[in-house]
């Protein structure tokens, strides 16, 4: 994936262009840039860990420090976890935080969407039945009154009126 912006500041080099390329580092992303990577490969398994052991909002510090606990016994960034524990707690606090917040809110346009939709597809349906009823009673009606003419024109009586 590439993200690239253009910007011009007066004062800076008028038409610099900086491009980034940003690479998706979940677990079944990008293996080979991983296996280069120890600090990648390692961030890669703290943040599944945490996703894994984080199943509800008042589980998320207990487990971020499940994770850093596993990451230094199987020595997966175990030196920057051992120096910088509590940086890392704040931090990926702060981030699933924000990680959740993004999902809740596509989650709620989503919902919102869809009971949009069906609300709209609902009123649509309720007034097609009623165009579509109204149209069919007029064409009983026509039926009816097409078949009384034909009645009084060949003579044809009801089988109550033959009684």
């Amino acid at each position: 994936m590439k993200l690239s912006t253009s910007f011009c500041h007066e004062t800076e080099n008028p038409g610099l262009e900086v491009v980034c390329i940003a690479y998706n580092i979940n677990p079944e992303y990008n293996t080979e840039l991983k296996e280069k990577s120890k600090v990648l490969y390692g961030y890669t398994v703290f943040v599944e860990k945490v996703r894994e052991y984080a199943t509800t909002k008042e589980k998320l510090k207990e487990a971020i420090k499940r994770a850093i606990d596993e990451c230094i016994e199987e020595n997966i960034l175990k030196e920057f976890f051992l120096k910088r524990r509590k940086d890392v707690e704040k931090m990926t606090t702060i981030d699933c935080r924000f990680e959740t917040r993004e999902k809740l809110i596509k989650r709620d346009a989503y919902e919102d969407g869809f009971d949009n939709g069906y609300e709209d597809g609902f009123k649509n349906g309720v007034e097609s039945q009623r165009i579509n009823t109204e149209r069919e009673k007029k064409r009983a009606e026509t039926a009816e009154a097409e078949l009384e003419k034909y009645k009084a024109v060949f003579g044809v009586l009801d089988s109550e009126e033959n009684k």
